[in-house]
């Protein structure tokens, strides 16, 4: 069984800074910022409960949605 936070950090006008948090057998932070418009890039940052970075990058809007042909 887990459960999870989430905490919306945004700060200013144009973009989005939500933290998610995982309590499980691990705790994992995953931190996900976002600009405001029509087909966003986000930055992804995944920590574990010791603080460490798991993984860091961009994700880019055209990997998240499937094409449509």
């Amino acid at each position: 069984m887990c459960f999870g936070l989430k905490a919306d950090l945004s700060t200013g006008i144009g973009s989005k800074h939500y933290q998610y948090t995982y309590y499980g057998a691990s705790k994992w932070i995953i931190d996900i910022t976002y600009p405001v418009i029509e087909q966003p890039d986000f930055t992804v940052n995944i920590f574990s409960e010791w603080g460490l970075t798991m993984w860091s990058g961009m994700v880019y809007y055209w990997e998240t949605v499937p094409l449509m042909e």
